[in-house]
């Protein structure tokens, strides 16, 4: 049996119905604990401090993470900004230009670092609806590609959350 992991590791093993029985038990006994929580009148903090070993990996399949304190201060803080191929960046909009079918925006964050990214207006992303956005606005920006070039580009999936 092959797997392949969110990261993209292939794994091969040879499937054992012992511990694929357990595994499932685990799996059901960890979905009744997150389904109580969720149920319960605990606080988002709460609910995240409760999830089990948030990381890099776990985190960017996530669909909370735009509003996870937990991401946002203590994982996203940790990633290599400079190499990854994949990005998450939360910052203020510095600035915000249009020319033809590119967006510049410079985001700077709480450290002092500054992002600058070029969005390329594709069929996957339209960056038209940016345009609302103003200096100053926090802003996180999420599942950003990096080109061969060292640009960023919208695709698909990525999102871009105003924070107020």
């Amino acid at each position: 049996l092959r797997v392949e992991t969110p990261a993209g590791k292939r794994e091969e093993f040879e499937p054992n119905q012992e511990e694929c029985l357990e595994l499932m038990e685990n799996v059901k006994t960890k979905l009744e604990e997150i389904n109580n929580l969720i149920n319960s009148e605990a606080t988002d903090e709460e609910l995240i401090e409760n999830f089990e070993n948030p990381d890099d990996e776990s985190c960017f399949f996530c669909g909370y993470r735009p509003i996870c304190p937990k991401y946002k201060k203590e994982i996203w803080p940790k990633l290599d900004k400079e190499d990854r191929y994949d990005l998450d960046l939360f910052g203020k909009i510095s600035k915000n230009k249009v020319s033809d079918n590119l967006r510049w925006l410079d985001l700077n964050d709480k450290h002092g670092d500054t992002f600058s990214i070029k969005l390329k207006n594709t069929k996957e992303f339209d960056h038209s609806d940016l345009s609302n956005l103003k200096i100053d606005d926090e802003v996180g920006i999420f599942y950003l590609k990096r080109d061969r070039r060292g640009f960023f580009k919208g695709v698909k999936r990525t999102r871009l959350y105003k924070y107020v």
